[in-house]
C-alpha cells in the first residue's frame, strides 16, 4: 500500500509522468508490475503524448490517496 500512495502521490504532484519518472527507487521490472495494477484498478490513466506515455492520476487514484492518509493517521497518530 506504501508503494502504491508513493506512485500515486508522486503522479498527482506533477500532473503527469512517464514510467520512468514514477519508478523512485524500484527496479524496472517491480515499477512496470506496479504501473499495470494502478492502470487495471483504474488510480492510472495513460494518454500519449507525441511519442511519450504520460500516466496520470484519476478521481479513483485521488480518492485512495485520500483513504490511505486517512488511515495512516488512526493508525499511527
Amino acid at each position: 500500500m506504501d508503494i502504491l500512495a508513493g506512485m500515486l502521490e508522486a503522479v498527482s504532484k506533477k500532473g503527469g509522468l512517464t514510467k520512468t519518472q514514477i519508478r523512485g527507487n524500484l527496479t524496472y521490472k517491480q515499477s512496470e508490475k506496479y504501473v499495470k495494477f494502478l492502470l487495471r484498478k483504474g488510480l492510472l490513466k495513460e494518454q500519449k503524448l507525441g511519442n511519450r506515455m504520460l500516466f496520470s492520476i484519476t478521481d479513483k487514484g485521488i480518492n485512495y490517496l485520500r483513504g490511505y492518509t486517512e488511515l495512516k493517521k488512526m493508525l499511527f497518530v
